[in-house]
């Protein structure tokens, strides 16, 4: 494992890829930075990034073929869902918002960004790597006027109680190993099992911005693929969609 620390950067992610791409990094590196100037969320979302917090991205190897590797979305979930619960004792507000957010009583503490990089080698074949940007809040909640979802932060839900950044991400790397062994051993359904049981408004009507357009009905959880099933009302009756990008909307839109 390599650890790389700087004190600004305009995105820990496209730093990381930057040195993939010029033979500055490989499997195991970790990029940290105190603040991001150009964070970047899913969907080109900018991800404020101020000092106090958690900004980080490791590079790792893909495993199968890229039909599976969605389900690396859900490994990550798992991962963050026990990385928070260890510093925040009220295990029941703690809940995954598909597909890559942590919501603590309805308010967001993490957010994962997974980018797949190919690498060109100089025998002209190319490697694939998944570069993994993580950013938790550990002690600042920014302030963002138009969020979907308002934020918190992990000093704030437990009284003011101080935690490194880089405690946090000492636990992240612990998690990744143990999540990662847990689904080689039992399975993408097993990890979808228990990401529903604390899936955010799982068996409850649901609004999914996607790219064909907003999708609401009933949730009915994550399949073992690591899409989002949901039931829709037609005019011919109830319709399964299954979803495998969107974004969750904060209330159910009217049709």
């Amino acid at each position: 494992m390599s650890l790389i620390l700087l004190p600004s950067i305009d995105s820990t992610n496209d730093e990381l890829i930057r040195r993939l791409r010029s033979g500055d990094a490989d499997e195991g590196t970790i990029l940290v930075a105190d603040e991001q100037t150009n964070g970047k969320g899913r969907n080109n979302k900018t991800w404020i990034s101020p000092k106090g917090n958690l900004y980080c991205s490791f590079v790792t190897k893909p495993q199968g073929n890229s039909e599976t590797w969605p389900t690396y979305s859900m490994l990550m979930c798992l991962v963050m869902l026990s990385t928070i619960n260890h510093f925040v004792d009220d295990w029941d507000s703690v809940k995954v918002k598909w597909p890559n957010d942590i919501l603590i009583d309805g308010k967001k503490i993490s957010g994962v960004l997974t980018e797949v990089v190919t690498v060109p080698r100089p025998d002209a074949t190319a490697q694939t790597f998944f570069v993994c940007g993580v950013g938790v809040n550990v002690a600042v909640s920014p302030a963002i006027a138009d969020a979907t979802f308002p934020a918190t932060n992990i000093a704030e839900v437990c009284d003011g109680v101080h935690v490194a950044p880089m405690d946090v991400l000492a636990r992240i790397i612990s998690e990744h190993d143990v999540w990662w062994q847990f689904g080689e051993r039992n399975g993408y359904e097993e990890m979808a099992r228990i990401i529903n049981e604390r899936l955010f408004q799982c068996n409850e009507q649901v609004s999914i911005k996607t790219p064909q357009g907003v999708k609401t009905g009933l949730c009915h959880g994550v399949t073992p693929s690591g899409e989002l099933e949901i039931e829709t009302q037609t005019e011919t009756g109830t319709q399964r969609l299954v979803i495998s990008a969107g974004d969750m909307m904060p209330t159910v839109l009217s049709s």
